[in-house]
């Protein structure tokens, strides 16, 4: 097998990869927001919707607080929804945008997701709405080494 072929063969499996990646983000979002509305979570013995993802999915924590609150504003927002189920944004784009995003600004927003570098977004986010001072964080690397986050 030649090494053009090999590159082509790896790409088309890369993208095929991506299409199912960003169909099951959809079907995810699609699915918490049923979920979250009915409250089956507690049919299944977990208190909450974060419960739910974390133990029963298996999500981490980050993705789990991700997928709930951005199903959560696409159900608020239907164009955010229709963006994402269509591919045009992922989950970790639209994260970015949830806590400014209204129907209102609906389609300034999601412009801004779509062109935007996610730092300049991150800075446009912070503009409008700031985040109150976060509290310093420190967790272990290794046993003998610390990390230390602050904001100044």
């Amino acid at each position: 097998m030649n090494r053009k072929y090999k590159i082509k063969a790896l790409h088309e499996l890369a993208m095929q990869a991506a299409k199912q990646y960003s169909r099951a983000e959809s079907a995810l979002i699609e699915i918490l927001q049923k979920i979250d509305a009915e409250k089956t979570f507690r049919d299944l013995g977990q208190p909450s919707l974060f419960a739910y993802a974390v133990n029963e999915l298996k999500l981490s924590e980050s993705t789990a607080y991700n997928f709930i609150n951005v199903a959560r504003k696409a159900m608020q927002v239907p164009a955010l929804q229709q963006q994402i189920s269509s591919g045009e944004l992922s989950v970790c784009k639209a994260r970015k945008i949830v806590p400014v995003l209204t129907l209102q600004n609906q389609e300034e927003w999601i412009e801004k997701d779509k062109i935007l570098p996610s730092r300049k977004l991150e800075q446009e986010v912070a503009r409008i709405a700031p985040r109150e001072s976060q509290p310093e964080r420190m967790h272990y690397v290794t046993d003998t080494r610390v990390s230390l986050s602050l904001h100044l």
